[in-house]
């Protein structure tokens, strides 16, 4: 199991104001690690993957 440092965009008023924020999940993969983020918000935009440890 691998921690990704992500940092992402996300929304919860439908898009009218966006948050950024950074934040650490463990996941098996890259997409395990988006899939999370993903699913933590009804909007998530500009997910990038900071580091892998």
């Amino acid at each position: 199991m691998k921690t990704y440092s992500i940092s992402y965009k996300y929304s919860t008023n439908g898009g009218k104001s966006w948050i950024s924020t950074t934040t650490s999940v463990k996941a098996e993969s890259d997409m395990g690690a988006i899939a999370q983020i993903n699913s933590k918000y009804p909007d998530v935009k500009d997910i990038r993957i900071i580091s892998v440890r």
